[in-house]
């Protein structure tokens, strides 16, 4: 769980870089550098990949497919997402 929670946390920093960037594949692997300075071993595709994987899960609660609590960060990943997340695109409201 400390993992995902890191990946949610660097990726919400990091979103407007993604937001404006065409390198997209150079960003996460940074942000996999950032984990790994943290002692979690995962190149930048991972790390992509679960992101994906969990802004799929979370579009599956916010349309009403999933159930929030069947996803174990929907507050986390709420924060930094807020409402709908437009295309795997997240708009930040506020960062703790």
């Amino acid at each position: 769980r400390g993992e995902v929670l890191q990946l949610i946390k660097l990726r919400g920093e990091m979103d407007g870089r993604f937001a404006n960037s065409a390198r997209r594949a150079a960003l996460w692997e940074e942000l996999a550098d950032m984990l790994g300075r943290q002692g979690v071993k995962r190149d930048g595709k991972q790390c992509r990949e679960k992101w994906d994987k969990l802004m799929a899960a979370y579009k599956d609660v916010i349309d009403g497919k999933r159930e929030e609590g069947d996803l174990s960060y929907f507050v986390e990943l709420r924060a930094i997402v807020g409402g709908r997340p437009d295309e795997g695109k997240v708009q930040i409201e506020s960062m703790p």
